[in-house]
């Protein structure tokens, strides 16, 4: 900085003499300056300037630090979602009492690994870490970011490149609903989802069994297990490191699972004589059950498939057919209407069974 000093004597004298010019050429900064000057006959005046401040240090540009939508994986790689705030520790030192600060702090990248970034994302001129959004990526892909930081005094320097990865692309979550099948089930069921992500990866998947669409707030894993009677209709999404979130899906297949036995009425004999409570009937007699049933359980039942009925002697009292199979004889089934079945097998008289 040079300070020059002009003097005049309007109507006087005339100047006799001119302080020389003052030249200021190292960081810091000085309080003041004056000068005199002196007529022809001895009259003198004075003038300051000052204070004069000198910053011909470059402030220092720290590396790009992306904050928000951002994950670092395992390996280092840093990955980055649209509208990720990128920020810079950037300060300017102080040189001999003298700092102008941080003017601006503009953020630039380059597509590639080995490039040199120019192209403009935004500019920050305050705030903790000089923080500026960058949206309106380009592609997904690998790019180059840098940082440069200017002071108030004109001053600049360029950080060193930070590598990062775009990754604006959701995952994809299949299931395998369609290898159970929507075949009723006796047995808990499990749907397995497979997330997938090429870039940042899977962070989570989210899910309900009810038909509702899933938040974030839902149960979340891979693996749904199914244990009650019900009829289920499983819905999912993915949502990566980076937070891009798949939309909702709907597995393909709605599983039916009924576990609960049906009810069994009593077998009825329409037409048989019946004296003193034993009941007489002969070859091609008619077996119903008309209050067979199936109950309903979380909105879930397969109904009655068919009605079977059997014979054993009176000595086989107190057995089933699934607990003394050899002693109960099949007599025939039906699988409509009232369950009839015509009682027409040769067997001999006597006193029997039936259930």
């Amino acid at each position: 900085v040079t300070v020059h000093y002009s003097c005049s004597d309007p109507g006087g004298s005339g100047v006799a003499s001119c302080p020389s010019d003052q030249s200021f050429s190292s960081d810091g900064v000085t309080s003041s300056t004056s000068g005199t000057a002196t007529d022809n006959v001895g009259n003198t005046g004075s003038s300051s300037f000052g204070p004069i401040q000198i910053d011909k240090t470059s402030p220092t540009a720290a590396s790009v630090v992306p904050a928000g939508a951002t994950y670092t994986s395992g390996g280092g790689t840093i990955y980055v979602a649209n509208g990720v705030s990128l920020t810079d520790a950037a300060t300017d030192p102080t040189v001999g009492g003298a700092s102008s600060g941080v003017a601006s702090v503009k953020y630039q990248y380059c597509v590639g690994s080995s490039c040199t970034p120019s192209i403009a994302i935004g500019t920050a001129t305050g705030g903790s870490g000089f923080p500026a959004g960058w949206t309106s990526q380009p592609a997904d892909g690998t790019y180059q970011v840098d940082a440069v930081v200017t002071d108030n005094a004109g001053n600049s320097s360029t950080s060193a490149k930070t590598t990062v990865v775009i990754d604006n692309t959701p995952p994809h979550t299949t299931d395998n609903s369609a290898s159970i099948g929507n075949g009723w089930k006796t047995a808990n069921q499990t749907v397995t989802l497979t997330p997938s992500d090429a870039g940042s990866g899977v962070a989570n998947t989210y899910f309900t069994i009810d038909g509702t669409a899933p938040t974030t707030g839902s149960a979340h894993g891979t693996s749904v297990v199914l244990s009650g009677d019900g009829l289920y209709t499983v819905k999912y999404f993915s949502v990566d490191n980076v937070a891009n979130q798949e939309p909702v899906e709907t597995a393909g297949t709605q599983i039916k699972i009924d576990k609960t036995a049906p009810n069994a009425g009593a077998v009825a004999t329409s037409g048989a004589y019946t004296h003193s409570s034993t009941t007489y009937v002969k070859s091609g007699q008619a077996l119903t059950d008309t209050t067979a049933s199936d109950p309903t359980v979380n909105g879930a039942s397969s109904g009655v498939a068919s009605v079977t009925y059997f014979r054993c002697s009176a000595a086989c009292s107190g057995t089933t057919p699934t607990s003394s199979p050899g002693a109960w004889t099949l007599i025939g089934s039906a699988s409509s209407g009232s369950y009839s079945v015509a009682w027409s097998q040769s067997i001999a008289d006597g006193t029997y069974s039936l259930i």
